[in-house]
């Protein structure tokens, strides 16, 4: 079922309910669309741990040493 359909016929089957369920039904589309944005976010911090741990992995064994004389200011 096509997107605009399925919300012309949500919107349909909510304009039949008396003004106390269509806030029933109000909180539970807020509380979806709260839930999609949490998982979302949380896949999101997953994959940027992934991209660290990428960015990161074998560091530990880097014999390079860095000290203040390799600091240089570009400006």
């Amino acid at each position: 079922m096509k997107a605009n359909k399925i919300t012309s016929d949500i919107s349909d089957q909510v304009e039949r309910l008396p003004a106390d369920l269509q806030t029933e039904v109000l909180d539970f589309v807020q509380y979806l669309n709260e839930k999609q944005k949490k998982e979302e976010d949380s896949e999101r911090k997953d994959w940027s741990q992934i991209s660290l741990e990428g960015a990161l992995r074998g560091i530990e064994e880097d014999p390079v040493t860095y000290t203040k004389k390799d600091i240089k200011e570009i400006f």
